[in-house]
C-alpha cells in the first residue's frame, strides 16, 4: 500500500471492521472483493457503507444503482493529507532548537508578584 506520492497519505491504519471511522475524508482503501476474492486498492471518499462493517462481508446486497452484488470489506486504509497539513507537519518537524535561559528544564512557572 504505497504510492509514488507517499507523503500525501497518512500512516496505514488496519481497519477493525466496526464501521467507517473517517466519513467524508479522502482515503486510499485496500480491501477484499469477496471471500476468497482478490485484494483491491482504490482512492475514494469514505462513506458509511457496508464495506466498512464486516458483518456484511460476503453477503448479497445492492449497489447504489440497485444492482445485486456480494459485499466486500475494507481491511486497511490511509487518509489523504492535504497540502496545508503537509506543510504544517514539515514546519513542526523543522522547528529550531529552543534558545534562551530555559535550559531544557521545561516551561517557566509564572509566579505573581504580591505586595504585603
Amino acid at each position: 500500500m504505497t504510492s509514488p506520492d507517499d507523503e500525501k497519505w497518512g500512516p496505514v491504519i488496519e481497519h477493525d471492521g466496526m464501521g467507517c471511522p473517517c466519513v467524508g475524508q479522502w482515503v486510499l482503501a485496500q480491501g477484499l472483493t469477496q471471500p476468497n476474492g482478490e485484494e483491491i486498492e482504490a482512492e475514494l471518499m469514505a462513506q458509511d457503507t457496508a464495506e466498512w462493517d464486516w458483518t456484511y462481508f460476503g453477503k448479497i446486497g445492492f449497489s447504489e444503482r440497485g444492482n445485486r452484488r456480494i459485499c466486500g470489506k475494507v481491511i486497511r486504509y490511509r487518509i489523504w493529507r492535504n497540502r496545508a497539513l503537509r506543510e504544517l507537519i514539515h514546519m513542526v518537524e523543522n522547528l529550531p532548537a529552543r534558545k534562551g535561559g530555559g535550559g531544557g528544564a521545561g516551561p517557566r512557572r509564572f509566579v505573581p508578584w504580591c505586595k504585603d
